[in-house]
């Protein structure tokens, strides 16, 4: 809350439509499989591509040694004439992408779609020429219509036949190809146009948002870190406790973290030791993991108020906190990767995550039959869709000091009595008892 010493400090309210985008570059990105016993840095060095090593290749990002491979632009074929129709481009632009890869079977590839008044750089790059500067509800429905599957499939099949062509590759050997959901990203970076702003100026970014409101706001809330390509754990903790605490307002030094029982195994111990190494509060269970108290601080039904969960948890478990987090913070979410059950086993005394992700044989069958990719990221969304979760309930196996709740109790009927939350919907929570007999 600011105090304001003048009436003149108000700014006037934002007028619809005021806002006007000249240039900015929106990025999506396509998965690509290729078929068993592929390697693709074989082809990336035997093929047509050239690798760039600067920064714009995210070295820097990623371990020494991690394998990482990042392609100069090359040909994605045509723009879809949906997507020039809705900025009213008549310029037949030809499009651009970049392929990366970690080795293996996997490359992503990036689709810098760049859109601009004309000007120097439409002279240079291929870009999507607009015959006047956009308002953000068209760029918005330009970001939308990204997603559309008719335009996500072409654009996924043109990406898939110019990267096997750029690699030297033969259309059959890239197995499956999809839209990488939730990685569009935009950047703006000419704001002529706009009302009551000096022509030529870059855009200001947090410093002249208060200018737009919400229509700046609007338009943020599509931009996406750094596309994460799946390293350990271990090795992207810090940048997740970073972006982290950048959402919420914070330092990562004043996180309040919950994580894993090492109490079983100690696999999670280097993860620990990371996160309190950058000063983050890391609650650790005694002895098992249970999700739902944490998330409840949330709503301030128990304490501390989490900011973060990082760690492995069940699937079944994930389903559960996905429609409880649903219920009382639709706000929120999270994301996960699949992992192994049959790695830790094998390896108990590992002090790191590594083992998570050593699938068994019978483990990648069972994933594949159900329709699960190992490699992929999830979400939340993925396991509950927003808005469907109706109501949850949840009782006590041991007394929960946290919650204030106790444990089964029989009382001298032989009723035993549990006690619990009803949780619906908007976070509205009631307290419940159930009495059984045995």
């Amino acid at each position: 809350m600011a105090v304001l010493t003048d009436i003149g400090d108000v700014p006037e309210p934002p007028t619809a439509d005021r806002l006007r985008i000249s240039g900015c570059s929106v990025v999506v990105h396509f998965a690509h499989r290729l078929t068993e016993g592929s390697d693709f840095p074989e082809a990336f060095t035997g093929g047509g591509l050239r690798e760039i090593e600067d920064d714009r290749s995210y070295q820097s990002k990623v371990r020494p040694g991690s394998g990482l491979m990042y392609s100069a632009l090359f040909d994605a074929g045509a723009l879809p004439a949906a997507l020039a129709r809705i900025v009213g481009s008549g310029h037949s632009a030809g499009l651009r992408q970049a392929a990366v890869t970690l080795g293996g079977e996997y490359v992503v590839t990036a689709l810098p779609l760049l859109l601009s008044v004309p000007g120097p750089i439409t002279q240079e790059a291929a870009v999507i020429e607009l015959s006047s500067p956009l308002t953000i509800d068209t760029l918005l429905r330009f970001v939308s219509l990204l997603g559309d599957p008719d335009i996500a499939r072409i654009l996924a099949e043109q990406s898939a036949e110019e990267l096997a062509r750029a690699a030297g590759l033969a259309r059959d050997d890239i197995d499956r190809t999809w839209l990488v959901e939730g990685s569009i990203a935009v950047q703006v970076w000419n704001l002529d146009g706009t009302q009551n702003r000096a022509t030529g100026d870059l855009y200001r970014g947090v410093e002249e948002s208060a200018d737009y409101a919400w229509e700046i706001s609007a338009l943020l809330s599509y931009a996406t870190e750094d596309l994460d390509l799946g390293p350990s754990p271990e090795a992207s903790v810090i940048p997740v406790l970073d972006r982290i605490a950048k959402a919420v307002g914070k330092t990562p030094d004043s996180l309040t973290v919950s994580t894993h029982s090492v109490a079983s195994k100690p696999m999670h111990s280097t993860l620990i030791e990371l996160m309190r190494g950058q000063g983050s509060e890391v609650l650790v269970p005694e002895r098992v993991t249970v999700e739902p108290p944490y998330l409840l601080s949330l709503i301030g039904l128990s304490r501390p108020r989490i900011d973060t969960m990082i760690g492995a948890i069940g699937l079944s478990e994930l389903v559960f906190a996905a429609g409880l987090i649903d219920l009382i913070a639709p706000d929120l979410g999270f994301t996960f990767r699949l992992a192994s059950i049959a790695g830790p086993r094998a390896e108990p005394d590992l002090t790191n995550l590594d083992a998570l992700f050593n699938f068994s044989e019978d483990e990648e069958i069972a994933l594949r039959e159900a329709g699960w990719d190992r490699d992929r990221p999830y979400t939340s969304k993925d396991l509950v869709r927003p808005g469907t979760s109706r109501a949850s309930a949840l009782f006590a196996v041991t007394d929960n000091p946290a919650l204030g709740v106790s444990g089964p109790r029989p009382d001298e009927e032989g009723v035993v009595h549990v006690e619990g939350f009803l949780v619906k919907p908007g976070a509205r929570v009631g307290r419940i008892k159930l009495g059984y007999r045995r």
